[in-house]
Formats: C-alpha cells, structure tokens, sequence
C-alpha cells in the first residue's frame, strides 16, 4: 500500500520562512533515502503563506515563500494554500484530499518542523510505524514524539494545554493510546495517558470505516467552526469511536516558537482557544462522550497526578462551561 507522507507548514514571519528554506534539503534528502530503500512512498508539502496578514506587514516575504516552493523538487506533491484558513482546514486538505483515494493508500500528516525525516533511521521508524498502522488493521495511527512536549512558551501556559489534551486523551482511553516504553526522555503525563494529537498521525484510507469517518468529519463542519484545532480533536476521538489506533513513537524535535509573548497575554490566549475549541466539539456528535469524561472526577484526579490540581481544574471548568 502507497504512503502519501505530506509535510505540512504555516508561513506568517520570516522564522517560519527561514524554517521552511532550511527544510527543502531535509525534504530532498528523504526523497534520496525512500528511493535507495524502495519504499513506496509519495512526499508532498502542504504550505499555507498568510498572504493577507504579509501584505500589511513584510509584502517581501510572500515573493520569498514563492521562490521557496519552487525550489522544491519536482516529484514533491504540492498543496499551497494563499490564505490562513485555520489549521483544521490543513489537516483536512491532506486527510480527506480526492487525491489519494484511488487506490486507497496511507496518508500521513507531518507537522513540517517537528519531524526528523531525513536521516535513514528516522524515516525508517516512521515508514515502519506507517507499515504497522496497516498490518494492524488499525483506521489511525497516532506517533507520539520522543522528545518532551512543549505547547507554549511559558510552562504554565503549555501544562494548561497538555492538560486539554490529556482529557481528549482519556476520552479514547489510556489502553488504547498509550505508546509502549518510549526510546527516551518524554513528556510523563503523555507516556502514563498517552498522546491524542501528535505532529505525526496516519490515516487508513483503504480501512472499511474511512468513509465514516469522513461523514463525521464533514458533517462536523457542517454543525460548527471546524476550523481550528478542533479538527484534529475531532478526528481522534472518532476515530478511535469508528476502529482500532497504531500507537508508537518517531522522531520528533521541540516545538520552535518564532515569537516571544507576555505571559499574561499568551494565557489569555491559550485559556481562550481552550474554550472556544471545546465549543465547536460541544456542537458535534462526540459531545456526549467527552463530556462524559470531564464530568467524570476520576479523570481529572489522573491528570493531577502529574499537574497542579489547580491546573486541572482550571482547564476543566473552561471545558466544560463550553458545553
């Protein structure tokens, strides 16, 4: 079975165009590496250029990211987006994109600068982590990172995010996210609960209950504003609903973070994409089983085995209120 392994990447300032430069050679050496090992493998980028915001702010950068895309090579699947619709959209151009449906194959979607790729052992764990996903029958494939997790740049605003996500996590259930032992040192909530929403997932297109769960998908953006990371919340708690998940890890670096933020203004901004994520959910047709899971105290009391209590709640009330 064919794996379309799409990189994707968001340009909005000059780090993020620097980053995706500095890729093009990652990305050519992958292509290298696959074909000295046959893999069948099709490598793609996804790159949405925030052209709107760019005009108003650095106009040079959208010609530079032009000249960069075109640099790419030539057998690199290309999907470029002009405008910043919102990462859900991302995710759904390359999950649910008519492009690999026929043959039916994988689809992986790779965060463009969390993911080491182009070294022989790299993507040899990932291409083998794509070939258990399908020998396992599985729908999903979820890689959690090898590496610690941060969300924000500030710790309390990253715990509050990891936080969020581990009651997504505990929503599928430990038993089935959790990754085995892990190559090194990793986020400890993420290791004991496991990771619902990595830089690296793969989807089974060729599994009986993909078109399903691209029903779920599309009529989720038909009940709310799917645009942001609800998406990719979305999609795992359903999938894991719908089949099986391959769990595992691949490597992975930390998080880059191109701009610096005050503390109290980046809480803000977290505390608030919390809830206004957890609304859109609240709309769909997972909201019974996630609330179920904030509602449940033994949830909460497990993720302040390794957050502050006062944390946990936090993100709780925002989680539910939303509701």
């Amino acid at each position: 079975m064919r794996t379309n392994l799409i990189k994707k990447h968001f340009i909005n300032n000059q780090g993020t165009l620097d980053t995706f430069v500095k890729g093009i050679g990652d990305t050519e050496t992958t292509l290298e590496i696959a074909k000295s090992k046959g893999y069948d493998l099709a490598l793609g980028v996804k790159v949405t250029v925030d052209e709107k915001k760019l005009r108003e702010t650095s106009p040079e950068i959208i010609e530079q990211a032009r000249d960069a895309v075109r640099k790419l090579p030539a057998d690199v699947f290309l999907i470029y987006d002009p405008e910043n619709r919102g990462s859900g959209v991302s995710v759904r151009q390359i999950f649910f994109n008519h492009t690999f449906v026929q043959p039916p194959g994988l689809v992986v979607n790779a965060d463009y600068d969390q993911n080491i790729l182009d070294t022989q052992a790299s993507l040899e764990r990932a291409i083998d982590f794509c070939h258990r996903t399908e020998r396992e029958g599985s729908l999903l494939g979820i890689a959690s990172r090898d590496v610690p997790v941060t969300l924000a740049t500030h710790e309390r605003n990253s715990d509050l995010r990891i936080i969020h996500e581990l009651f997504h996590s505990l929503t599928i259930g430990s038993c089935k996210l959790r990754a085995g032992t892990p190559p090194g040192a990793v986020t400890p909530a993420y290791r004991e609960i496991g990771e619902s929403t990595t830089g690296f997932s793969v989807l089974n297109l060729a599994h009986p209950q993909y078109p399903a769960l691209s029903y779920a998908m599309a009529t989720a953006c038909q009940q709310t504003d799917m645009s942001g990371f609800a998406t990719d919340y979305f999609l795992s708690i359903t999938a894991s609903l719908l089949g099986t998940i391959t769990t595992g890890y691949t490597n992975a670096k930390e998080n880059a973070f191109y701009v610096k933020r005050d503390q109290d203004e980046e809480f803000r901004g977290v505390t608030s994409m919390i809830a206004r994520q957890t609304a859109a959910l609240a709309k769909t047709d997972i909201a019974g089983t996630l609330r179920a899971t904030l509602d449940n105290p033994r949830a909460a009391e497990r993720i302040k085995e390794f957050y502050a209590a006062e944390d946990v709640e936090l993100v709780r009330k925002l989680m539910r209120e939303s509701f």
